[in-house]
């Protein structure tokens, strides 16, 4: 589960994490991508990896980082779910679904 979200700080089990990261069941890394404020297919190929049911995009406090459609494309072709939406709303969808399905977050911290 995840703790809380503010502008750039995200908590989990107590730890604050100040860069993008990701979460999967009790792995938390960071979250490098090719270009900086987009998702591309090759962004995400270690998440298809660990074949989760969903996949949680956050996208920012605004929404700035936007998710490509071929990521899109090739996700929905792996027969995963997918939900894009700013950070804090993506953190409630992902504690929402822990217990239920395979979540996977990715989450963008800043803008």
């Amino acid at each position: 589960m995840i703790d809380s979200y503010s502008f750039g700080k995200i908590k989990i089990c107590g730890k604050n994490y100040y860069k993008d990261i990701t979460v999967f069941e009790k792995e938390i890394k960071p979250w490098k991508r090719a270009v900086s404020h987009k998702v591309l297919p090759e962004d995400i190929l270690e998440v298809i990896g660990f074949r989760p049911e969903r996949v949680i995009f956050g996208t920012g406090m605004w929404g700035k980082m936007k998710v490509d459609k071929a990521t899109i494309t090739k996700l929905e072709n792996s027969d995963i779910k997918i939900n894009i939406s700013k950070t804090p709303e993506a953190v409630r969808q992902y504690n929402k679904y822990q217990g239920l399905e395979k979540a996977y977050g990715l989450f963008h911290l800043t803008c």
